[in-house]
């Protein structure tokens, strides 16, 4: 899941006592549902601000949508790899203390 400041972002849960014939707003890219606009309005906003970090690669600087995106991308590639250099990989991704975009170059140049 994307990062928003550097922690996980976890989407509001529906509502418990949510009726069927209730009108609410969706968030197309979260999903979550909300029975105030303001609150769905500042969500949107959230969503398309330059505050969202992928987690899998450290690019920062996106909007949800491109978080979200540049993570399923990271999950393709490494999808492609042979099973053993995913493990190596897989290692070197969560032990890693500095989470820059720099610190994947001598990575990509093996996967490629």
């Amino acid at each position: 899941m994307p990062l928003l400041r550097k922690k996980p972002f976890v989407p509001l849960e529906l509502p418990p006592d949510l009726k069927a014939d209730e009108e609410v707003f969706m968030n197309p890219i979260t999903k979550e549902i909300f029975r105030n606009y303001e609150e769905f309005f500042k969500r949107s906003i959230l969503c398309n601000s330059l505050l969202w970090t992928c987690e899998y690669t450290g690019r920062s600087n996106l909007t949800l949508a491109e978080a979200l995106q540049s993570e399923a991308d990271a999950q393709d590639q490494l999808e492609k790899m042979p099973f053993a250099l995913q493990q190596g990989i897989d290692y070197v991704i969560h032990t890693q203390q500095v989470r820059s975009p720099l610190s994947w170059e001598p990575l990509l140049g093996v996967t490629r």
